[in-house]
């Protein structure tokens, strides 16, 4: 995390606002938010049961950010946000543009957090993961072993996860 005079004076602001708003009980909204969440796609590959994307349960149409609509977002983030999450309620590597978005980010000095299912993390992908900046990957895999794995992670692939995260980590 960097803290450019933007970044530290947007703090400054924040925090106190903060707590005068638990002590008060009144809403002290100073600055911009330290921290936001962009979801690069509300599309996922999997169908797990607790999810709305996966179960087709969203409201909204499914798609990919683009790289323009991205740029703009951290462009006008830039000089308050020192965090970003990188994903919601799709599957971030199924938007081509995820490493180039945090390329981005990075290049602003953001820390970059993202989560995924591991279905696409092969040697290309990971390698250009590495290479992205990515500060932290956070990668479901819910379940002990292959028989307990696909009660949760609906189309899913224990072996093809845990084959993923070994290549991530070479």
């Amino acid at each position: 995390m960097t803290l450019f005079p933007g970044r530290f004076i947007n703090f400054v602001k924040v925090i106190p606002g903060y707590f005068l708003s638990r002590v008060t009980r009144h809403v002290f909204n100073w600055g911009y938010p330290l921290a936001v969440s962009i979801e690069p796609t509300n599309r996922c590959n999997l169908h797990c049961p607790e999810c709305p994307s996966g179960q087709t349960e969203l409201t909204r149409p499914a798609g990919n950010m683009s790289p323009e609509q991205f740029h703009s977002l951290i462009n006008q983030l830039a000089s308050y946000i020192s965090y970003l999450t990188l994903y919601f309620q799709g599957e971030p590597y199924m938007n081509k543009h995820f490493p180039e978005f945090i390329k981005y980010a990075r290049s602003k000095k953001i820390y970059v957090s993202s989560s995924t299912n591991g279905h696409f993390l092969t040697p290309e992908s990971a390698a250009e993961t590495v290479r992205s900046g990515l500060n932290r990957l956070v990668i479901s895999l819910d379940g002990t072993d292959p028989e307990t794995y696909p009660s949760y992670r609906k189309g899913g692939s224990f072996e093809k996860v845990t084959e993923g995260i070994s290549t991530l980590v070479r």
